[in-house]
């Protein structure tokens, strides 16, 4: 979790245990057979080591839940403090107690011909996965405090907010699924290295691939499907209003009929599907794990080496293969916490004395969800690469390469109900207006696919590519000195750089979120070193001399890198919502971007705009860093040996930014008034040496 101070250890144990058969069969001088045969488990538990200091009576916390059957240890529940820098944060991983065990069988055959100028290569590969674990979901419940512009009861402090009792939102789950997630990887492929000739070998061959997706065995999974929302089976919402007393009340829009304030933003009883949009695993002819995969993937692949002049000395490389794999799980296995599974109602601005009033009385109201549907080809990697190899001399290898790389149908998550663009501007939307507050409704009943919250959509769309110049050169040891120097130049440009990167609900994400990812360096140099000093002691026939100066070696090994692009964040003193919606904020806008950074290139977006600056368009510190050993080799009688190591880690003490303050903070007139923005916030360790001696005999 993300717990900042001691409460209570959390024990994380992690066995496992694993055994292979592997087995090698010459049939012939020029036909053999290898076979691996393994099976291996793992599990994770984690929990509490002293449950009492992190339960609600143990604290003193004692806030009632929904459903305290699903929390029967009575656990604290998540709390946030936004706007407070590093809050005082009591929030553990909502898996807490969590169980994990990970059962994978896997085979391996591959056949081996040797026929003429042909090396033929034929083979399989079968995996099967068993994998039970805990469902993520919010049984101990989540509070939100914080500084809401919208919240008619913002006290404009988290802190202050949570001593007067007054939350910004809460969510609570009501069920806890285990999981019983299965596949099976099933692959085979064909291959010849062909030597045309002496000089010139060409490798090809294909891989064929027939992975089906991941799925629960208990057919527990579910996902939204934007076409089957029916706004006529929807759930209506409770909305704020007065009675005839003038006292706040939820009123149903339906029949007129009120609800203590308390259930404001649920749903009105009895009325519509709280499932409204979801279809369940294995049901109705939703395949089991949600969506299809192709039947069957070929991933050809080819490569070339070739020495020009038949010397030895040169070799030209090239090549390039497509190559598959299946999404990671996470994605599919959270569909296990979608409604009709698992319901996670949200309220928002209340008091924690509310709360109270609804506990055990199964509350409903809009929860968040999480889709994945349709029939995708696999997340494909096309790499390739050319380059050229030359030896100089006796002892230098110096070699110069072109790498590339292409990603397609990897997955990104995209919001399909977003708050509208400017839905909070009352003074534009004024149907928007609570008549309760003079301001913008809460979030859910802005959003267009009424009784959901967001519902982030995983779209196997996500784009990316790396081309890079690479070079290096290497001397081998001769006396006493080994050298070695490695460059890359290269770009990593996309939309998302992970699975779960959020994209643009609002604009294309080909063009909105495409840039420089956030793993991408632009110069990665290394220098790598090693000298064994002169052994004055033997040049000068001295043993004396040779106690003292004989056995000495210096290595080291010398990084250079920029640093990760990143997008400058903005504040306003005046806390004005620029986009009208939660959903998506703006980005900082560029007044001139030949102006310095801190003198006039950057400004705060308009009302109603989304600013105007791009992805990655500016450089955290990069590294400068150099690791240099000391070592010295002894030999103590005919038997024993021991060396003395002294190793210093960033030797020179350079001190290394790696972090910024990334967010600048305008005032009323548009000015940069933060003196921190851009400044240094943290860096990489100081120079640290570490002395051993290590004896052999």
């Amino acid at each position: 979790g993300s717990v900042n101070f001691p409460l209570t250890p959390i024990l994380y144990r992690r066995p496992g245990r694993g055994g292979t058969v592997h087995g090698t069969w010459t049939m012939s001088p020029t036909f053999f057979n290898q076979f691996i045969l393994g099976v291996s488990q793992n599990k994770l538990f984690f929990y509490p080591e002293f449950p009492e200091r992190v339960s609600r009576k143990g604290t003193g916390i004692d806030l009632p839940q929904w459903n305290p059957d699903v929390n029967p240890g009575g656990l604290l529940p998540n709390m946030t403090f936004s706007s407070v820098p590093n809050y005082a944060n009591p929030s553990m991983s909502n898996g807490v107690p969590y169980y994990n065990a990970n059962t994978i069988f896997s085979f391996v055959d591959n056949l081996s011909k040797v026929l003429g100028t042909h090396m033929l290569k034929f083979g399989v590969y079968v995996e099967r996965t068993r994998k039970d674990q805990s469902g993520s979901t919010t049984t101990r419940g989540a509070l939100s405090f914080g500084a809401d512009r919208n919240n008619p009861l913002d006290t404009n402090y988290a802190y202050a907010a949570a001593l007067m009792g007054i939350y910004t939102n809460y969510s609570e789950s009501n069920a806890r699924p285990q999981g019983m997630y299965r596949f099976t990887n099933f692959e085979w492929y064909a291959q010849d290295a062909w030597r045309i000739r002496r000089t010139l070998l060409i490798d090809f061959g294909v891989r064929f691939y027939r992975n089906r997706p991941q799925y629960d065995a208990r057919n527990q999974l579910a996902s939204f499907v934007p076409g089957l929302w029916d706004p006529a089976k929807a759930p209506v919402l409770l909305r704020p209003a007065y009675n005839s007393a003038r006292v706040k009340v939820a009123l149903d829009p339906l029949t007129g009929r009120t609800y203590s304030e308390s259930l404001i933003g649920t749903f009105v009883p009895g009325v519509g599907n709280p499932a409204d949009g979801m279809v369940v695993a294995g049901q109705n002819g939703w395949p089991r794990g949600m969506y299809e995969g192709p039947g069957l993937a070929l991933a050809p692949r080819i490569g070339f080496a070739w020495d020009p002049f038949g010397r030895g000395r040169t070799a030209i490389r090239g090549g390039g293969g497509v190559f598959f794999d299946r999404i990671q799980g996470n994605p599919t296995m959270g569909l296990i916490a979608n409604p009709p599974t698992v319901l996670t109602p949200t309220v928002y601005f209340g008091y924690l004395g509310q709360i109270a009033e609804n506990a055990g009385k199964g509350i409903l109201a809009p929860s968040t969800a999480t889709g994945m549907i349709g029939k995708h080809p696999m997340p494909t990697v096309c790499n390739f690469s050319f380059g050229v190899q030359q030896q100089i001399g006796r002892r230098i290898i110096a070699d110069v390469s072109y790498v590339g790389s292409l990603s397609r149908h990897f997955l990104w998550q995209r919001d399909v109900n977003a708050i509208p663009i400017g839905a909070q501007h009352y003074d534009l939307h004024p149907e928007n207006l609570d008549p309760t507050t003079g301001r913008a409704f809460s979030a859910n009943f802005l959003r267009p696919l009424q009784g959901w919250g967001s519902i982030e959509m995983y779209e196997f769309a996500s784009t990316a590519s790396y081309n890079s110049l690479q070079a290096s050169v290497q001397r081998r040891m001769h006396r006493g000195i080994q050298i070695g120097f490695a460059y890359t130049f290269s770009k990593v440009l996309g939309t998302a750089a992970s699975d779960t990167t959020n994209v643009s609900a609002f604009f294309d994400p080909r063009t909105w979120n495409y840039g420089p990812l956030s793993h991408d360096r632009t110069h990665v140099a290394s220098l790598r070193y090693n000298w064994i000093l002169p052994r004055l002691g033997r040049r000068l026939h001295s043993k004396a001399v040779g106690r003292l100066a004989d056995g000495w070696e210096i290595s080291g090994i010398s990084r250079f890198m920029t640093g990760a692009p990143y997008t400058p964040g903005y504040s306003l003193v005046s806390g004005q919502d620029i986009t009208g919606t939660a959903t998506e904020g703006a980005r900082i806008n560029i007044l001139d971007p030949q102006a310095p950074p801190l003198e006039g290139r950057f400004g705060p977006p308009a009302r109603g705009t989304f600013g105007n600056a791009g992805v990655g368009i500016m450089r955290q510190p990069g590294m400068n860093n150099w690791d240099i050993s000391l070592f010295r080799s002894l030999k103590i009688g005919e038997r024993r040996t021991a060396q003395l190591r002294l190793e210093t880690y960033n030797t020179f003490n350079h001190t290394q930014f790696n972090s910024l303050n990334t967010t600048a903070r305008f005032d009323a007139q548009a000015q940069q008034i933060d003196p921190t923005f851009l400044e240094p916030r943290a860096a990489y360790g100081p120079r640290r040496v570490q002395l051993a001696l290590r004896v052999n005999w």
